[in-house]
Parts: structure tokens; C-alpha cells; sequence
């Protein structure tokens, strides 16, 4: 099993609307999302694919 990976949230945005999610989640089983990023997360407004992931 992997290390947790702390994640912080411009890859998560830029890597879920380019639809490459896979490339992060190949990389660990378990990833860290400490509040603030997860808060700038799920700030933008309407359907997004970062907050979906």
C-alpha cells in the first residue's frame, strides 16, 4: 500500500477539467485534500469536475 499523498488544489482544477484525473489517482491510493483546498474546491459555482473527483 502507498503513503497518503497531500494534494493541493490547481493540479486537482486544472488536471479534472482537462479530464486527467487518472494521472493523479494513478499515484496513490489515498490522498490527503487538507479544508482550505477542498474549500477553493468545491468555491466555484455550478457543476465542476475537481469537485466531482
Amino acid at each position: 500500500m502507498s503513503e497518503p499523498r497531500v494534494i493541493n488544489a490547481l493540479p486537482v482544477i486544472l488536471l479534472a477539467k482537462a479530464g486527467l484525473m487518472e494521472c493523479v489517482s494513478s499515484l496513490a491510493e489515498t490522498f490527503v485534500v487538507p479544508e482550505p483546498v477542498a474549500d477553493e474546491i468545491f468555491s466555484v459555482r455550478g457543476e465542476d469536475a475537481a469537485a466531482r473527483w
